[in-house]
């Protein structure tokens, strides 16, 4: 199972556009984060925390669409079966 770095990570980069851009913005080796998004290494804090603050920004201005689990809106959350 990936790490919880490894999965924000990947999350940042997903919200960034790709590795190239996250490493850009992190102000690191892209061939270094594609080492701590698979999870091969842990990254430094400071890198982690600001993958997280990527992730914690991109989610606080875009709410949850309609039908993602665990956003209270989707039928499995509201108890209703398909």
């Amino acid at each position: 199972m990936p790490t919880v770095q490894a999965r924000t990570l990947r999350r940042a980069s997903a919200i960034m556009g790709g590795t190239q851009a996250l490493a850009a913005k992190l102000g690191v080796v892209p061939l270094k984060l594609q080492d701590w998004i698979e999870g091969s290494a842990l990254p430094p804090n400071r890198v982690f925390l600001m993958a997280v603050d990527i992730v914690v920004a991109h989610d606080a201005v875009r709410p949850n669409p309609p039908n993602n689990p665990g956003s209270g809106n989707s039928p499995a959350d509201k108890g209703e079966q398909r």
